[in-house]
């Protein structure tokens, strides 16, 4: 994933306000960062999006 994402570590380490939308963004930074492809990041994507429809 580093090839799609190379500033994905830095980017997690600045999102760690308490704010919904810092929270959210964190969320799917982390979700993105198990992904090994862009299908993989595709559906780490759609799985968090589907999680938060069901809240």
């Amino acid at each position: 994933m580093s090839e799609l994402l190379p500033n994905l570590e830095s980017l997690i380490d600045e999102l760690s306000g308490v704010s919904a939308g810092m929270q959210d963004a964190r969320r799917l930074a982390e979700a993105a960062r198990g992904a090994a492809s862009e299908e993989a990041l595709d559906q780490a994507l759609a799985n968090v999006v589907e999680e938060w429809r069901r809240v």
